[in-house]
């Protein structure tokens, strides 16, 4: 029981880790759309994501073996930040304006499938308990609920959060990278660290530029 309880907690305390990172980026292409939309797509994403989590976790053995899923997650990791760091500056979110928002739910849907695998990998990495699963990815679900919409409040606040947000994507997938062709598992815990604070110097930037 103890140890169950212990899994428990070790799960749950990573989900909300992971939380951080997903609920960055729903809120960082939330910011794209039009304020009326912008609630809406966030729990788009914060649904999508629960869904993606529950599917994750019914094939953990498939992704967790399968390294063309992890390569093409990487992949479309770094294209993510790509387009939004360099593209977008060459072409105006106004001038397409439909086309805008429905690309922008849809690569909402594919970063949270994404971030749903990712998830899963690294879950299953810190037990192997399907209670201590289970119960980790439901507080997750709740975690992201919270923690999304305050994310977005914050980028309204910090508007360097959201180049932040990109450049964080292109490290969660080099390391995806580096566990696929040379073995190497960076603790989430580093990961966690890395996050905070990239978030902490975004802020602190925006607070001595305003």
């Amino acid at each position: 029981m103890i140890l169950i309880l212990s899994a428990i907690i070790s799960v749950t305390i990573l989900e909300i880790m992971l939380s951080i990172d997903n609920a960055l980026i729903n809120a960082s292409l939330a910011k794209k759309l039009p304020h009326h939309l912008q609630k809406k797509a966030v729990y788009f994403g914060i649904s999508l994501g629960a869904l993606f989590r529950i599917l994750s976790l019914a094939l953990a053995s498939l992704v967790i073996s399968n390294p063309y899923i992890k390569i093409a997650s990487a992949l479309y990791l770094f294209w993510l930040a790509y387009e939004h760091l360099y593209l977008n500056k060459k072409d105006s979110w106004h001038s397409h304006p439909v086309r805008s928002v429905r690309s922008i739910f849809i690569q909402i849907a594919l970063a949270n499938l994404i971030f749903s695998i990712d998830n899963i990998i690294g879950v299953v990495g810190v037990s192997h308990s399907p209670y201590a699963i289970m119960a980790g990815v439901l507080l997750g679900v709740v975690a992201l609920l919270f923690i999304t919409p305050f994310v977005l409040r914050l980028m309204h606040a910090f508007p360097s959060l959201e180049k932040t947000t990109y450049i964080l994507l292109i490290y969660i997938g080099f390391i995806t990278l580096l566990d696929v062709f040379f073995q190497v598992d960076m603790p989430e815990y580093i990961t966690f660290i890395f996050i905070l604070s990239a978030m902490f110097f975004a802020m602190q930037y925006d607070k001595k530029h305003n």
